[in-house]
C-alpha cells in the first residue's frame, strides 16, 4: 500500500476529537464514551477498523437508545452493518414515532428513508394524522426543494381512513396550511373520497356516512366547507 511508504496520510471525513479518543484508547486501553461523543467515536472506529473500540461504543450506545436519538443511531447502524444496534434503534423509531419525527435526525433523512419509514405498517400510531403531519414537517424544513416530493410522500398515508374530525384537524394545521401544494392535494383527495361515498361506488363508505350521528354529519359538512374555502383563497 502506498500509505505505508508515505510520510503523511490524509484521513477523509474523520473528525479530530473522535480520532484523538481512539488513539488514546489504542495506547491506554481506556475509552469513556458519553452520549455527546459515542456515536461519532463509533462512526470513526468503524471507518478505521478499530474492532475493540467498535464493540465498546456499540455496547454503550445500545444501552442509551432513546426516542430523541433512535433515527440517527438507526442510520449509523445500518450504514456500518451493526445489526443488533440497527434493530433496536428501528424498534424504538417505530414505537416512539411521534417523538422521533420531531427531531433533527428525522428532518435530515433523505427522501427514500422517509418514504420507507412513513409507509411501514409497524408504526405505533393511533391514526394517520401523525404520519401526515410528520410528512408535512419534513417538507417544511426545506420547502422549496422538498415540495416536489409530495407525490412520493402522500401515498405513504392512508388518507381514506381519516375521520371527518381528523380531516378538519389536518386541513387547519399551520404547517400544512403553509404548504399550498399539500393543502390543495389533501383537499382534492378529501373531495374525491367524499364523492365516492355519496355516489355509491364504495358501499362501506356510504354506510358510514348514512349511519353516522348528527355530530359526525356536521363534522363532514365542516370538512367540505374548509376545502372550498381553501380553494377560494
Amino acid at each position: 500500500m502506498k500509505e505505508s511508504q508515505a510520510s503523511e496520510i490524509v484521513l477523509q471525513d474523520v473528525l479530530i476529537e473522535p480520532l484523538r479518543q481512539l488513539l488514546c484508547f489504542a495506547e491506554t486501553g481506556s475509552l469513556s464514551p458519553s452520549m455527546d461523543n459515542a456515536v461519532d467515536i463509533l462512526i470513526t472506529a468503524c471507518m478505521l477498523g478499530f474492532e475493540n473500540a467498535i464493540h465498546h461504543c456499540k455496547d454503550y450506545v445500545l444501552n442509551h437508545v432513546a426516542a430523541a436519538n433512535c433515527l440517527g443511531i438507526k442510520h449509523v447502524a445500518e450504514a456500518h452493518g451493526l445489526n443488533q444496534l440497527f434493530h433496536k434503534a428501528r424498534k424504538y423509531a417505530f414505537y416512539y414515532f411521534a417523538e422521533a419525527t420531531f427531531t433533527n435526525d428525522f428532518y435530515q433523512l433523505p427522501l427514500p428513508a422517509v418514504v420507507d419509514f412513513l409507509k411501514d405498517p409497524r408504526l405505533n400510531v393511533s391514526s394517520e394524522v401523525p404520519v401526515l403531519l410528520a410528512a408535512a414537517r419534513w417538507i417544511a424544513q426545506d420547502q422549496q426543494t422538498r415540495v416536489e416530493q409530495l407525490h412520493s410522500l402522500l401515498p405513504c398515508v392512508h388518507l381514506a381512513s381519516l375521520t371527518p374530525e381528523e380531516k378538519i384537524h389536518v386541513l387547519g394545521d399551520p404547517t400544512i396550511q403553509s404548504i399550498p401544494e399539500m393543502l390543495d392535494a389533501l383537499g382534492k383527495s378529501t373531495t374525491e373520497n367524499a364523492m365516492v361515498g355519496y355516489m355509491g361506488y364504495d358501499e362501506l363508505r356510504v354506510h358510514k356516512v348514512i349511519s353516522c350521528n348528527i355530530c359526525n354529519m356536521r363534522s363532514f359538512i365542516q370538512v367540505i366547507s374548509v376545502i372550498f374555502h381553501a380553494r377560494l383563497t
